[in-house]
């Protein structure tokens, strides 16, 4: 199943689907590297908020729990302030790139 993903993900983004702008535009920004650990305020090191949160929860769908028994249901039926501790658990470790012990 990987395979057909990775092969249908692959021809939609070969580079003879795309206007020449885009191209263009595409390899002058593939030119800039990516710095995570930047003192910038890029768009890409910022905290998560709440809305997207929020947002992406509203897209999930009922699945099974993760190893940690936890289901997305549960999450979105959180209150606002436990809601808030969540993102503010995960914005920590999309900083600090370090996870939790169990």
């Amino acid at each position: 199943m990987a395979d057909v993903l990775a092969e249908a993900f692959a021809s939609v983004c070969e580079a003879q689907n795309y206007a020449e702008p885009f191209l263009s535009y595409k390899n002058r920004a593939e030119r800039i590297p990516l710095r995570f650990r930047t003192k910038k305020n890029l768009a890409y090191n910022a905290d998560f908020t709440i809305g997207e949160l929020r947002r992406a929860l509203s897209t999930t769908k009922q699945t099974s729990p993760g190893p940690d028994g936890i289901t997305y249901s549960m999450i979105s039926h959180l209150s606002d302030d436990s809601l808030a501790n969540v993102l503010y658990m995960f914005n920590r470790i999309w900083r600090e790139h370090v996870f939790p012990a169990k």
